[in-house]
């Protein structure tokens, strides 16, 4: 592997590593500070290739390789940023549910739900939730971590699936803002009255950044319903 491959993949990762700890540092998940990221991430590289151009004479064959090399890596990863495709890092789910109620009880949730039947309705389509009227709320459940200090707003976004046109349309988008620094992370709801048809419900950030998602598909019908704490 030549020094341009090896330097272009260490950008990636070196790219990747201050997007994820510069955000955790300054307590800021904003695009200015993916740009700073990537910008830190440019000098860096530089000042090292400034070292490895005295002990490997190679480098400074492939200069102009290089810089296209990187220079690709970055407009890609700013690509990747601005079409919403990096996870919003770092963010990340602890937990998810669809639920036909939630209720508070001191520290924890009391929620009745169902149990998935199908294990391929469990992992392709999504569990099945059943209604027996068409005013009936279904309630869905996020536990969202954020690093300490960094609290945010954060959006629940209801789609339903349309068969006809081949696209997901959206029902509703429910803010609410997390506070940072809990192991279980925030723990939070939102309700919509839900129809029949295939669901889902994404956890994203106000820029659209996709934290979780959960898919679901609602149907008319009864089924055993439990009650748990979560």
């Amino acid at each position: 592997m030549g020094p341009v491959v090896q330097i272009g993949v260490y950008f990636f990762a070196l790219f990747s590593y201050f997007n994820l700890a510069l955000p955790y540092i300054f307590k800021n998940l904003s695009f200015s500070m993916f740009l700073f990221s990537g910008f830190f991430s440019l000098v860096f590289l530089t000042g090292l290739v400034k070292i490895f151009e005295l002990k490997v004479p190679e480098i400074k064959e492939e200069k102009k390789n290089l810089k296209i090399a990187v220079g690709s890596v970055f407009i890609l990863m700013n690509f990747f940023y601005f079409t919403n495709l990096i996870p919003p890092i770092p963010l990340s789910i602890k937990d998810v549910g669809v639920y036909h109620s939630i209720e508070r009880v001191g520290d924890n949730y009391s929620v009745v739900g169902e149990e998935c039947q199908r294990w391929d309705r469990c992992i392709i389509t999504g569990r099945e939730v059943h209604i027996s009227t068409i005013t009936q709320r279904i309630y869905f459940y996020s536990a969202v971590y954020s690093p300490p200090q960094m609290d945010m707003n954060i959006v629940h976004h209801w789609e339903i699936y349309d068969p006809e046109n081949g696209e997901w349309l959206t029902e509703a988008e429910i803010p609410f803002e997390i506070t940072g620094g809990r192991d279980i992370g925030f723990r939070w709801y939102s309700y919509y009255t839900a129809y029949p048809g295939l669901w889902r419900v994404s956890v994203k950030t106000e820029r659209g950044q996709v934290v979780g998602r959960k898919s679901f598909e609602i149907i008319y019908g009864e089924n055993e319903r439990k009650v748990k704490e979560i």
